[in-house]
């Protein structure tokens, strides 16, 4: 039909309307493919090193997908074929490079999403639940913001390294030591977290050992100065001079002394707790209330003890 000559798109529409069910050939490698369903679809048959392969071109459209179009893709590839680079491995191949590419750019902005702030606030809505003080969450948040934040809230957590974290520790480290250190040891489990979830690849940055202890001053042996202690040969005499005295403040006290209780205990002590016949307080668990071992435990009542708790009801 066609007589060695390239084709015309008068023969493609005359194949077009006819619609027979074959792989028409179009010269040069080309191929118009009529299927059953009545669509036609550009192709490419080639040989690469003895195997014969075909590629897709797309689905013929006298507008967007033209015989013209199809001829100079085809062409495309003749040239990519005599270089032995097979064009449909070469597809695949700019294919994935444009994934990865892809993929890149949605990690750097997913970096670049995170900022200290970010994450900061994030660990701390996780943690809020496992914390026995009520108050770890406002004060990391308060401690955050009035130190951290301002330096380095608005950086991207892959961005941040040692110099910004000196900025700021530097001007609270010797006056303010307490509470840098524990500043310092907040940043340090923001990072951990950042790392954990890959979101930087270098180490943590605020991490003390032979890292920020090298810049940082040395922390002077402080000596914790505790309050002074009360004798206990002092103590029936304070006892009778307490029990003098009225108030909430003096009962609470005493009754604190006699049960040998921490301070949390009685100020948030409930009446449901006290077992008045068995003459018992049982203290359940309850965030700020109980010790490191974070226990339920039962205090057996003294005498005093029970005057002191009738007397308040």
């Amino acid at each position: 039909m066609f007589m060695g000559k390239r084709i015309t798109q008068k023969e493609i529409d005359q194949i077009l309307r006819q619609g027979v069910v074959k792989r028409h050939s179009c010269k040069d490698n080309l191929y118009l493919n009529m299927t059953k369903s009545g669509t036609a679809n550009w192709c490419m048959v080639y040989d690469f090193f003895g195997e014969r392969k075909m590629k897709g071109l797309g689905a013929y459209h006298k507008v967007n997908n033209t015989l013209a179009m199809a001829r100079a893709r085809c062409n495309e590839y003749r040239a990519l074929i005599k270089r032995d680079i097979d064009p449909k491995a070469e597809e695949q191949r700019k294919l994935g490079l444009r994934r990865q590419q892809a993929e890149e750019a949605k990690a750097v902005d997913r970096l670049r999403e995170n900022t200290f702030e970010k994450v900061a606030y994030e660990l701390i809505e996780d943690r809020a639940s496992s914390w026995t003080d009520p108050k770890s969450p406002q004060q990391w948040t308060n401690t955050l913001k009035q130190y951290a934040f301002p330096v380095i809230g608005h950086l991207p957590v892959s961005e941040i390294n040692s110099d910004h974290i000196l900025e700021i520790l530097r001007p609270i480290w010797v006056k303010k030591y307490p509470t840098a250190k524990k500043l310092r040891q907040r940043i340090e489990a923001i990072f951990s977290r950042a790392i954990y979830f890959k979101l930087r690849s270098s180490g943590n940055p605020a991490t003390y050992k032979d890292n920020l202890e090298i810049p940082l001053p040395t922390p002077q042996n402080r000596q914790v100065e505790h309050l002074a202690a009360l004798s206990y040969k002092e103590l029936p005499q304070f006892m009778a001079e307490l029990r003098e005295r009225d108030g909430v403040a003096a009962r609470a006290l005493e009754f604190l002394i006699l049960n040998a209780n921490r301070t949390t205990e009685v100020r948030k002590a409930r009446w449901c707790e006290f077992d008045f016949e068995k003459r018992q307080w049982s203290i359940p668990v309850d965030a700020g209330r109980l010790g490191k071992t974070k226990k339920p435990h039962i205090v057996p009542l003294s005498g005093r003890s029970m005057e002191i708790l009738l007397a308040a009801q």
